[in-house]
């Protein structure tokens, strides 16, 4: 995406528009284009899922950010793995991503070090443990080192993906105790890296393009505040972590 300012993502049409509010809206195409394939109506998933018919259908329509802690449930109710809704929002590839994931593994797991070529500006460099990324950022490195994805690809293991049970949702996490485990769970990846509160606001924000505050970012980790869903994704990914999985995490009790 040359050219393209940071904290901004371009469709397909050549229209550029905020990452944020392109990520809301791509999810809600994938909500709803998932339930209409299931052929499930509103009230179906609505009451599968403790949420109001209006509330959902404004979550479709792109019009109201999905809460974190309602993410997994709502995958639950479609039967739709969390990498692959994620990937879809991330990407905008709504209709390709939603047609071939159960082809497709979600994740692959990288090892910095397998890697043909340097990989100092991309998102999981540093670590020399595996890290589990989705493949749209694989295609992403291919493009940076100018190689082809299959080359990538060579270089790569499968991933031990976290266990993925679709059905009914659980009556698992409250909204509080989501958001604490969630927190807890980005403060774990940060300490792996050895890092500050500060080190990982100035690299959030550097690599989302839209600024976070060091106490912001403390009342994250500290289960004080909850972050949006598009905010969970930009922290995850500064840290290597698969935002997904931090999701799928903080919804066991």
């Amino acid at each position: 995406m040359t050219g393209v300012p940071p904290g901004t993502r371009q469709d397909p049409s050549g229209t550029t528009r905020p990452a944020r509010e392109a990520f809301t809206r791509d999810l809600g195409r994938a909500l709803r284009g998932r339930r209409a394939t299931l052929g499930f109506g509103l009230a179906r998933v609505a009451a599968a899922t403790g949420l109001r018919p209006g509330t959902l259908d404004s979550y479709e329509r792109g019009a109201k950010a999905l809460a974190p802690y309602r993410f997994v449930p709502l995958c639950r109710a479609l039967d739709l793995t969390p990498h692959h809704l994620l990937l879809a929002a991330v990407t905008g590839d709504v209709v390709g991503v939603l047609g071939r994931h159960r082809v497709l593994p979600p994740l692959l797991s990288v090892d910095p070090r397998r890697l043909p070529t340097p990989v100092a500006s991309a998102p999981w460099a540093g670590p020399a443990r595996a890290v589990h990324l989705p493949l749209a950022w694989i295609q992403d490195h291919a493009d940076r080192a100018g190689l082809d994805a299959v080359t990538v690809l060579a270089h790569l293991r499968p991933a031990r993906l976290p266990p993925w049970t679709p059905g009914p949702p659980s009556s698992s996490a409250s909204r509080e105790a989501f958001t604490r485990r969630l927190g807890i769970r980005l403060a774990r990846a940060r300490l792996a890296h050895r890092w500050t509160l500060a080190t990982t606001a100035r690299a959030v924000t550097a690599a989302s393009g839209t600024p976070i505050a060091l106490s912001t970012l403390h009342s994250y980790e500290s289960g004080e505040r909850a972050a949006s869903l598009h905010r969970v994704v930009e922290i995850a990914r500064v840290l290597g972590i698969c935002p997904a999985a931090a999701l799928i995490h903080a919804d066991r009790p």
